[in-house]
This record gives structure tokens, C-alpha cells and sequence, in this order.
């Protein structure tokens, strides 16, 4: 299972976090990995991981003798389109919830017929963990992208897991938002359908929960945010 506190993920979350708040912004040289390992307490190799990981899915690029720097959105836009998103506002997960609709029905089915029974330990781990955290808004949305990340792993498609990747990031930066305007109630009621679907390996059924997922936070959202905008019009 993934370790969110390897030193690796230490440093990725530190360096999205200093992207998402604008300390670091459009082409701003990032530390260098000397005062990443000083400030973290990493080693160089969790360093370059990371940052390995974040030039991959365009959000930093490297000048060979000049340093790391954070892409400009229009260089986001080229390498990386669907993660220029990361840099925007909460509208745009809406938009994301609609393609995660039809994506996600499709990787249920794929999982289904590519999945082993490390995939299913962590399925089940990472359910537990929602459960365990309904009340830790951090924690429980960790686990509930994970669980969505290990069914992408499974599938053993390299497109999938890649495009998941980028969605996951994508979320991750609007937590707050969706926790606010969706809640935990909605995750764990179709989690707890779809891990149960998956054990009777009917895939049929699996993928039409996972669709009825997002249906449901999709349309949750948008009440949220369609009340939120009377609310602000009424004030007025």
C-alpha cells in the first residue's frame, strides 16, 4: 500500500501544497535539494523522486545548471492539460465529477478482469480507513482516493493509471471543497456497494454503483453550490 509518510510523498506534499497556496508561482525556482533534505529531514533520493514525479506530470520543470522551476500555466496547458486545472478554481470540479462518471464506470469493468488479491487487501484496507475517519476530513479523503486509485491500478492499464493520476492531483487541491459541499456520507454508502460487488465479482453491478457514485456526489455538489449562490444573492 502506499505510505503517505514515506519521505517521498513527504516532499511531493510539500511542494504541491507551496504550488496550490501560490507561495511558489509560474516560474519560480523552487529550493534546491540541499535545503529540501536540510527543511524535510529527507535524503536526496526522496527529493528526486518527488520532484521526478511532479516534472512527469508537468507541474515543475528542471534547467540543467539553473535549477527546478514551476511551469508557467501555458507550458501546464501544453504538457500537461488536464492538470493545468490543478491551478484553478473550485468550478472546475464539476467538469471533473462529469468525465469521472463514464471514466470510472470503465475502470470497474476493466479492474474486474485485471484485478489480483493485493488489489482487493487494499481495497478493503483503504475502505476500513474511510470508516475509521469519517470525522478527519484529511484522512478520509486520502482513503477515498485511494480506494478510487487502487481500482485504476488494477486495471493494469498504463493510460488509465496515468489519467487517474492527474484527476486524483487535480481533487486532492479541492478537498476542502468537496468535503464542505459533499461530505462522507455519500463515499462510504457506495463504497461499501461497490467493494461489495466486487467480492461477489459481479462487475455488472460493481461498475453501475461506481456510476450512481458520482451521480449522486455530482449532483450533491451542484445543490451545494446553486444554494451557496442564492445564499450569497439573498445577502445582497
Amino acid at each position: 500500500m502506499e505510505n503517505k509518510n514515506s519521505p517521498s510523498e513527504k516532499v511531493y506534499d510539500f511542494i504541491m501544497e507551496k504550488i496550490k497556496s501560490r507561495a511558489w508561482s509560474s516560474n519560480d525556482k523552487i529550493m534546491t535539494e540541499n535545503e529540501l533534505c536540510q527543511e524535510l529531514d529527507v535524503s536526496r533520493v526522496a527529493v528526486r523522486q518527488a520532484v521526478s514525479k511532479l516534472v512527469g506530470i508537468g507541474l515543475l520543470k528542471q534547467k540543467q545548471g539553473a535549477g527546478t522551476f514551476v511551469n508557467s500555466m501555458e507550458e501546464i496547458s501544453i504538457v500537461n492539460p488536464l492538470m493545468s486545472m490543478f491551478l484553478l478554481g473550485d468550478h472546475y470540479i464539476l467538469s471533473i465529477l462529469e468525465f469521472r462518471k463514464y471514466f470510472e464506470y470503465g475502470n470497474v469493468r476493466m479492474f474486474m478482469e485485471a484485478h489480483d488479491e493485493e488489489d482487493m487487501r487494499k481495497l478493503e484496507y483503504y475502505y476500513n480507513e474511510m470508516t475509521d475517519n469519517v470525522n478527519n476530513t484529511e484522512k478520509f479523503y486520502l482513503a477515498d482516493f485511494n480506494f478510487h486509485n487502487t481500482i485504476a491500478q488494477g486495471t493494469k492499464n498504463p493510460i488509465v493509471i496515468k489519467i487517474n493520476e492527474i484527476l486524483i492531483e487535480i481533487l486532492k487541491s479541492h478537498q476542502a471543497a468537496l468535503y464542505k459541499n459533499i461530505g462522507p456520507e455519500i463515499g462510504l454508502e457506495y463504497h461499501a456497494d461497490i467493494l461489495k460487488a466486487i467480492r461477489a465479482n459481479d462487475g455488472k453491478i460493481a461498475s453501475l454503483f461506481m456510476k450512481r457514485h458520482i451521480e449522486a456526489a455530482l449532483n450533491k455538489y451542484k445543490e451545494a453550490v446553486e444554494d451557496n449562490i442564492n445564499e450569497d444573492t439573498f445577502e445582497e
